[in-house]
Protein backbone atom coordinates (compact mmCIF):
# COMPACT_ATOMS: atom_id res chain seq x y z
CA UNK A 1 0.00 0.00 0.00
CA UNK A 2 2.88 2.27 0.71
CA UNK A 3 3.39 2.96 -2.95
CA UNK A 4 -0.28 3.14 -3.66
CA UNK A 5 -0.15 5.57 -1.06
CA UNK A 6 2.77 7.81 -2.56
CA UNK A 7 1.26 7.76 -6.07
CA UNK A 8 -2.46 8.93 -4.98
CA UNK A 9 -0.82 11.66 -2.40
CA UNK A 10 1.12 12.67 -5.75
CA UNK A 11 -2.22 12.22 -8.16
CA UNK A 12 -3.65 14.92 -5.35
CA UNK A 13 -1.12 17.31 -5.51
CA UNK A 14 -1.02 17.21 -9.22
CA UNK A 15 -5.02 18.50 -9.46
CA UNK A 16 -4.56 20.70 -6.62
CA UNK A 17 -1.27 22.84 -8.65
CA UNK A 18 -3.56 22.98 -11.42
CA UNK A 19 -6.75 24.01 -9.60
CA UNK A 20 -8.82 20.89 -10.90
CA UNK A 21 -11.36 19.63 -8.59
CA UNK A 22 -12.67 16.03 -9.43
CA UNK A 23 -13.36 13.80 -7.18
CA UNK A 24 -11.13 9.86 -6.73
CA UNK A 25 -12.79 7.19 -5.86
CA UNK A 26 -10.78 4.15 -5.06
CA UNK A 27 -13.07 1.03 -5.84
CA UNK A 28 -13.54 -2.13 -3.47
CA UNK A 29 -12.26 -4.45 -6.02
CA UNK A 30 -13.48 -8.01 -7.25
CA UNK A 31 -10.32 -10.04 -7.54
CA UNK A 32 -8.75 -11.28 -4.54
CA UNK A 33 -5.61 -10.73 -5.95
CA UNK A 34 -6.08 -7.12 -6.16
CA UNK A 35 -6.00 -3.96 -3.74
CA UNK A 36 -9.20 -3.13 -2.63
CA UNK A 37 -10.47 -5.07 0.24
CA UNK A 38 -13.09 -3.00 2.53
CA UNK A 39 -10.37 -2.40 4.86
CA UNK A 40 -7.66 -1.59 2.61
CA UNK A 41 -9.60 1.08 1.05
CA UNK A 42 -10.75 2.75 4.42
CA UNK A 43 -6.99 2.30 5.62
CA UNK A 44 -5.90 4.60 2.45
CA UNK A 45 -8.96 7.29 2.72
CA UNK A 46 -8.16 7.52 6.38
CA UNK A 47 -4.25 8.17 6.00
CA UNK A 48 -4.55 10.25 2.96
CA UNK A 49 -6.92 12.35 4.05
CA UNK A 50 -8.89 11.23 0.90
CA UNK A 51 -10.75 10.40 -1.75
CA UNK A 52 -13.69 8.98 -0.67
CA UNK A 53 -14.35 5.61 -1.67
CA UNK A 54 -16.22 3.89 -4.25
CA UNK A 55 -17.76 0.64 -2.49
CA UNK A 56 -18.72 -1.88 -5.13
CA UNK A 57 -21.08 -4.06 -3.22
CA UNK A 58 -20.99 -6.60 -6.04
CA UNK A 59 -16.95 -6.75 -6.28
CA UNK A 60 -17.46 -6.81 -1.96
CA UNK A 61 -20.08 -10.43 -2.19
CA UNK A 62 -17.31 -11.55 -5.32
CA UNK A 63 -14.30 -11.17 -2.81
CA UNK A 64 -15.49 -12.50 0.01
CA UNK A 65 -18.41 -15.03 -1.06
CA UNK A 66 -20.90 -13.17 1.26
CA UNK A 67 -21.84 -9.58 2.03
CA UNK A 68 -25.27 -10.18 0.67
CA UNK A 69 -27.84 -9.42 3.26
CA UNK A 70 -29.22 -6.73 5.07
CA UNK A 71 -27.18 -7.43 7.96
CA UNK A 72 -24.23 -7.43 6.01
CA UNK A 73 -24.50 -4.56 3.91
CA UNK A 74 -25.52 -2.70 7.49
CA UNK A 75 -22.30 -4.11 8.92
CA UNK A 76 -20.22 -2.38 6.20
CA UNK A 77 -21.93 1.22 5.96
CA UNK A 78 -21.49 0.96 10.03
CA UNK A 79 -17.65 0.40 9.27
CA UNK A 80 -17.62 2.86 6.76
CA UNK A 81 -18.91 5.28 9.45
CA UNK A 82 -16.71 4.33 12.21
CA UNK A 83 -13.76 5.11 10.02
CA UNK A 84 -14.65 7.84 7.88
CA UNK A 85 -17.62 9.73 10.20
CA UNK A 86 -21.21 10.03 9.45
CA UNK A 87 -20.29 12.29 6.87
CA UNK A 88 -18.63 10.03 4.67
CA UNK A 89 -22.30 8.16 4.38
CA UNK A 90 -24.12 11.75 3.08
CA UNK A 91 -21.83 11.54 -0.18
CA UNK A 92 -21.22 7.59 -1.11
CA UNK A 93 -20.05 6.65 -4.29
CA UNK A 94 -21.71 3.64 -4.42
CA UNK A 95 -21.92 0.51 -7.58
CA UNK A 96 -24.70 -2.29 -7.42
CA UNK A 97 -25.20 -5.07 -10.19
CA UNK A 98 -25.79 -9.11 -9.83
CA UNK A 99 -22.18 -10.81 -10.37
CA UNK A 100 -20.55 -14.27 -10.97
CA UNK A 101 -17.64 -15.60 -8.76
CA UNK A 102 -15.24 -17.92 -8.21
CA UNK A 103 -12.84 -18.31 -5.59
CA UNK A 104 -10.37 -16.13 -6.73
CA UNK A 105 -13.31 -13.32 -6.82
CA UNK A 106 -15.16 -11.85 -9.67
CA UNK A 107 -16.03 -13.48 -12.86
CA UNK A 108 -18.48 -11.08 -14.57
CA UNK A 109 -21.33 -8.93 -13.93
CA UNK A 110 -24.99 -10.03 -14.16
CA UNK A 111 -28.61 -8.85 -14.29
CA UNK A 112 -29.99 -7.92 -11.61
CA UNK A 113 -32.61 -10.43 -11.67
CA UNK A 114 -30.13 -12.98 -12.64
CA UNK A 115 -28.23 -12.98 -10.03
CA UNK A 116 -28.55 -13.92 -6.03
CA UNK A 117 -27.49 -10.50 -5.43
CA UNK A 118 -30.47 -9.30 -2.52
CA UNK A 119 -30.52 -5.42 -4.12
CA UNK A 120 -33.78 -5.30 -2.10
CA UNK A 121 -31.47 -5.72 0.98
CA UNK A 122 -28.63 -3.37 0.18
CA UNK A 123 -31.48 -0.41 -0.87
CA UNK A 124 -32.99 -0.86 2.39
CA UNK A 125 -29.86 -0.87 4.59
CA UNK A 126 -28.93 2.35 1.79
CA UNK A 127 -32.19 3.80 3.37
CA UNK A 128 -31.68 3.06 6.98
CA UNK A 129 -28.14 4.65 7.01
CA UNK A 130 -29.57 7.41 5.27
CA UNK A 131 -26.93 7.31 3.04
CA UNK A 132 -26.42 9.83 0.12
CA UNK A 133 -24.23 10.36 -3.15
CA UNK A 134 -24.69 8.39 -6.23
CA UNK A 135 -25.36 5.02 -6.74
CA UNK A 136 -24.03 3.36 -10.37
CA UNK A 137 -25.69 0.10 -11.58
CA UNK A 138 -22.99 -1.97 -13.60
CA UNK A 139 -25.32 -4.89 -15.03
CA UNK A 140 -25.18 -5.80 -18.50
CA UNK A 141 -28.28 -4.16 -18.60
CA UNK A 142 -28.27 -1.27 -16.95
CA UNK A 143 -30.93 0.77 -17.97
CA UNK A 144 -33.69 -1.92 -16.62
CA UNK A 145 -31.71 -2.73 -13.64
CA UNK A 146 -30.98 1.28 -12.92
CA UNK A 147 -34.80 1.51 -13.70
CA UNK A 148 -35.39 -1.12 -11.21
CA UNK A 149 -33.11 -0.12 -8.42
CA UNK A 150 -34.94 3.42 -9.17
CA UNK A 151 -38.25 2.15 -8.65
CA UNK A 152 -37.50 -0.12 -5.39
CA UNK A 153 -35.96 2.79 -3.55
CA UNK A 154 -38.35 5.31 -4.47
CA UNK A 155 -41.00 2.49 -3.56
CA UNK A 156 -39.34 1.91 -0.19
CA UNK A 157 -38.61 5.82 0.67
CA UNK A 158 -42.17 6.30 0.15
CA UNK A 159 -43.19 3.55 2.30
CA UNK A 160 -41.07 4.80 4.76
CA UNK A 161 -41.93 8.71 4.85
Amino acid sequence: MTMLKKYLLEVKDQLAKRNISINLRPEVMGKVSQFGTLDELLNLVAETGGPAPCIDFAHWRARTGKNNSYEEFCGTLAKIEKRLGKSALGNMHIHAAGIAFGDKGELHHLNLEESDFKYEELLRALNDFQVGGILICESPNLEDDARLLQTHYINLHNKNS
